[in-house]
């Protein structure tokens, strides 16, 4: 198991726009601008991968893990191994969203739309420090794999202890800013 901490990477304007559903509208850039701003100042990039040894039977196995969810067997087809990833933004992003809520809520969306954003390109540099990975990622609450395997997945993870990240009992991971996923390795 690997954990590791980032430089805070690049949140562009344009895809923040995009997830505010904004457009090229100025004044919404502007608050995009501000919400970046206070996202990146506030931000604790993290991540930790696992390799782990993949079966395809009736069911996916990847260790003594067995899970039930035809839509992930189909996604793993080919793959010789899985690693498990958990990334997080950071509790500072939940901070500052909060904080931006109380101000203006376009302020809170862009502050949100950053944070997704950013955790996003976390999970990216963390699949070009995997390599030979599946395409695209899949986390619990994908197609029929169950959100209840989000609960073994940290466990395997270690999240809490690895990279600061709790499941809550509605198993949402805190803080929000926070993905958990199985890649395929090719």
């Amino acid at each position: 198991m690997l954990a590791r901490s980032l430089k805070t990477p690049e949140i562009p304007l344009d895809t923040v726009l995009y997830y505010m559903r904004a457009g090229q509208d100025k004044s919404a850039a502007h608050v995009a601008k501000e919400g970046i701003r206070l996202v990146r100042e506030a931000a604790d990039c993290k991540f930790v991968c696992r390799s782990m040894p993949l079966a395809l039977g009736e069911c996916v196995k990847i260790g003594d893990w067995e899970i039930k969810s035809e839509s992930l067997k189909k996604h793993l087809a080919g793959c010789k191994e899985v690693v498990l990833l958990g990334a997080s933004a950071g509790l500072g992003v939940d901070r500052v969203i909060t904080a931006c809520g109380k101000k203006s809520g376009a302020l809170s969306l862009a502050a949100d739309s950053a944070g997704g954003v950013l955790v996003e390109a976390v999970c990216d540099e963390a699949e070009q420090f995997i390599g030979k990975a599946h395409p695209f990622r899949y986390s619990p609450g994908y197609g029929d794999f169950s959100i209840e395997e989000q609960r073994k997945l940290c466990e395997l993870l270690q999240l809490q202890k690895t990279i600061g990240v709790t499941l809550t009992d509605g198993l949402m991971l805190r803080p929000t800013k926070s993905v958990t996923a199985i890649i395929g390795i090719l």
